[in-house]
């Protein structure tokens, strides 16, 4: 099974195709969570997209409850003696997000169907469309499970822009969308999502309006989007 990667241009040059980002700030304010408690305002590089990447300029942003606990030290995330912390400090919190494009690296445009000017958004998690979940279609299982706002691959939305690597799940946002409404959309699947990490199994219990795990109805709760087949 192939993945979106798959879909880029196989030789393409390292800049980005899009001219509007050689006119964007060189540097942004950005918050970097540095470990409990030690968040801080920086001025950071603003991103270039490379191919197949996208470039957003944040619109709205959200705080989870998993920013909370990461910033008040849970061992989920900074590790303690049973377990070794998700969060690959210093990096960008947000994965709460909505934002207009700004840059489109080569084949990003035509990949995620999307334009310079357009709202966009993009799943929380980016998959590494290499381990056996990926393979099977179930990338929101990936065992890397690299999500916006806590890895080195995928900083996150606390900050002017962002930036949608290679191999991410993207899509446009309707204009009629308020940015308010749009910026909670990737909070629809978290039930069913963390019901299928915990069962591994592919069915999920969705509860709408809470983020329990596999409470409510049982029916689907995400995109059923695979990676694209070859051919």
């Amino acid at each position: 099974m192939s993945s979106v990667v798959d879909k880029l241009p196989k030789s393409v040059p390292a800049k980005s195709s899009s001219s509007v980002v050689d006119k964007l700030p060189k540097s942004m304010p950005a918050v970097m969570a540095h470990g409990p408690h030690d968040y801080r305002m920086e001025e950071r590089p603003v991103p270039k997209p490379g191919p197949g990447e996208v470039l957003l300029k944040v619109k709205s942003t959200g705080v989870c409850a998993s920013d909370i606990k990461c910033y008040t030290g849970a061992a989920l995330f900074w590790g303690d003696e049973h377990r070794v912390g998700y969060c690959q400090a210093p990096v960008t919190p947000g994965h709460e997000f909505v934002g207009e494009v700004v840059g489109l690296g080569d084949g990003a445009g035509e990949l995620y169907g999307l334009e310079i000017g357009d709202h966009a958004i993009s799943e929380q998690i980016v998959p590494c469309w290499n381990c056996r979940y990926c393979k099977m279609g179930a990338y929101w299982m990936c065992n890397v499970h690299d999500i916006y706002g806590f890895r080195k691959r995928t900083f996150g939305s606390w900050a002017e822009y962002m930036l949608f690597p290679a191999g991410a799940l993207n899509y446009k946002v309707p204009k009629n969308v308020p940015l308010h409404h749009a910026v909670f959309t990737r909070r629809y699947p978290i039930p069913g999502y963390g019901c299928d990490r915990r069962l591994r199994t592919t069915w999920v219990g969705y509860g709408g309006g809470s983020e329990n795990e596999g409470s409510g109805t049982t029916h689907s709760a995400r995109p059923q989007r695979r990676a694209p087949r070859s051919g």
